[in-house]
């Protein structure tokens, strides 16, 4: 015991157990002499870790190129990663290949704020392998508030959040809310919870990632299980995260090797999901993301030339299209230059979106045109390679299909319509729409019916990857020139969600009976999911609630 005076009350600190050796350690950062608080570092019988996961979104975790160049690390300040908005399709394509690329553990580490923990723990947490910019002070608060120094315990932090935890109204709890009991916070402070971070290739078969993730909780309860006693995690997600977390808990994979993993979770605690995908990954294909948010189309892909000569090589962000369950039925549609719904036959069909929409090549509004798989520099694939991994979304979209971890909780993002604007808060799609705008110049002949135009092929359609695309007719000698008979724009997205996942997506889960809570959060948007306090003590709760009900293990059970 250190003392430093004999008026001030104790300061009790638990151990907690160096991730890179995996022996039990004390971290207390030393004060100023003038500081009389006394000091009791305390060898409990067994230490019961639960350590807490944090499983990222698309473009969330950092990657490199297989000699270890950084391709995508997107820190706090720009740098690689932030890069790729000076590169073209091509350049793009070469960089971004889930074949040529793996998970880069170099990223930007927390300076200060984190007390005797070492940039070199922190990095063993795995805490390099994921953006900075997006979730660094995620992880940060995280880890202060459940093991965060204070007068009773090492939890003492996170006994205060809790308490905050009082009306499930403010949070529009979708089911019967239960606020964390007295009981409850005292079991759910006998734990600790080292906070690991689980970067992944968001460019590859989410599959094979889900299973790298389950190969990681067991990694990391060897770790624990040396000087404590470690039998399951928690994991904390942010959207393509909980597809992830899900397929890892839940779908066994005997191609792979892959067996769940939900008995060495103890619970999932989802943010922003797109629970069965996300219609705006469609859009992004076809025109990219300059007219929906410019600061991030820079990185991401201005035009669908720059984003579809990615997507289309990497089964992960396919698998972030809408699935066969999407609930929203016709999510893709045209309507006429009057605004109004073309009739139902004239309209593609997406019950079946694999064979409907992503793999069309004669029509103009399937997912992919062709020739935008072989920009100009790049490292092409044929249509086959890119047909395989429509197939391997599918296949990734059925075995997930309805499967939740027996105790999730999570939140998804809203806000009504018609006052998202105002708020700065995006709007979401929860349906794609293709309007036909009259052109310029005056038509001469009679306009194409709706039918006419769904039936038109690429060559018909001029799409230079941005909006509007263009319904043209030879003109000329020779048929040089072409006269601009129509535009079909795409609508500005005008239903509610988080800005990228809709509602009908994000709040899928709560019909499930193994979702034990799912939280509306009005105003929370998709890439800030975590950076908001309500979203923050729902994360808590829902550790709490989690751990609460876990039995003390003790070692050799």
């Amino acid at each position: 015991m250190a003392t430093t005076g004999t008026s001030s009350p104790l300061r009790q600190i638990k151990p907690s157990i160096c991730p890179i050796t995996g022996d039990i350690t004390y971290c207390h950062q030393l004060t100023e002499t003038s500081k009389t608080d006394r000091v009791r570092m305390t060898m409990p019988p067994e230490l019961h870790v639960l350590p807490v996961i944090f499983v990222p979104g698309v473009m969330g975790s950092n990657l490199c190129d297989k000699n270890g160049n950084a391709v995508w690390v997107v820190n706090s300040t720009p740098g690689v990663g932030w890069d790729l908005g000076l590169m073209d399709s091509g350049q793009r394509q070469k960089a971004l290949h889930p074949g040529r690329t793996k998970v880069y553990t170099g990223g930007e580490l927390p300076l200060f704020g984190l007390g005797a923990l070492t940039r070199a723990q922190l990095k063993a947490r795995g805490w390099g392998e994921i953006s900075a910019s997006f979730y660094k002070d995620l992880l940060i608060w995280l880890e202060k508030h459940l093991n965060g120094g204070g007068t009773q315990s090492n939890h003492a932090k996170l006994n205060k959040v809790l308490q905050q935890v009082q009306d499930g109204h403010t949070w529009n709890a979708a089911k019967s809310f239960k606020p964390l009991s007295e009981e409850e916070s005292k079991n759910a402070v006998r734990w600790t919870y080292p906070v690991h971070a689980f970067g992944y290739n968001w460019l590859n078969d989410l599959a094979l990632e889900a299973s790298e993730l389950g190969k990681c909780i067991k990694t990391i309860k060897e770790l624990y299980n040396k000087s404590g006693v470690c039998e399951k995690v928690i994991l904390v997600t942010h959207s393509m995260g909980g597809l992830v977390a899900r397929y890892c808990s839940e779908v066994e994979n005997t191609d792979i090797g892959h067996k769940p993993m939900r008995d060495s979770i103890a619970g999932i605690v989802h943010g922003a999901m797109p629970t069965v995908g996300a219609a705006v990954a469609y859009r992004r294909c076809k025109v990219g993301m300059w007219d929906e948010d410019l600061g991030t189309s820079i990185a991401v892909g201005t035009n669908g030339r720059e984003i579809t000569a990615v997507f289309a090589q990497s089964p992960g962000t396919l698998q972030l299209l809408p699935s066969k369950q999407y609930p929203v039925q016709n999510w893709l549609e045209l309507r006429d230059t009057d605004g109004n719904l073309l009739p139902a036959p004239d309209q593609p069909k997406t019950d079946d979106p694999y064979t409907s929409v992503y793999t069309i090549q004669d029509k103009w509004w399937g997912l992919v045109k062709v020739e935008w798989l072989n920009p100009k520099g790049g490292a092409p694939i044929v249509w086959d390679t890119f047909s395989i991994n429509i197939l391997k979304a599918k296949t990734f979209h059925q075995d997930l299909a309805d499967k939740y971890h027996a105790n999730t909780y999570g939140f998804y993002g809203s806000a009504l319509a018609d006052l998202q604007t105002r708020r700065g808060i995006p709007n979401s799609f929860a349906r794609v729409t293709w309007i036909m705008e009259r052109g310029e110049v005056p038509m001469n002949k009679i306009a194409p019916t709706g039918a006419q135009v769904m039936a038109m092929n690429h060559t018909a359609v001029h799409q230079s990857g941005s909006n509007p695309v263009e319904l043209t007719t030879p003109h000329g000698r020779g048929g040089a020139a072409h006269i601009t008979n129509y535009r079909l724009r795409l609508d500005d997205a005008r239903d509610s969600g988080d800005g990228t996942v809709s509602v009908e997506s994000g709040r899928l889960p709560v019909q499930s009976a193994s979702v034990k809570q799912f939280f509306n959060i009005p105003g929370v948007t998709h890439g800030d999911a975590y950076n908001n306090a309500s979203s923050r003590q729902i994360a808590a709760y829902a550790i709490g609630k989690i751990a609460a009900g876990l039995p003390l293990p003790t070692k050799g059970t």
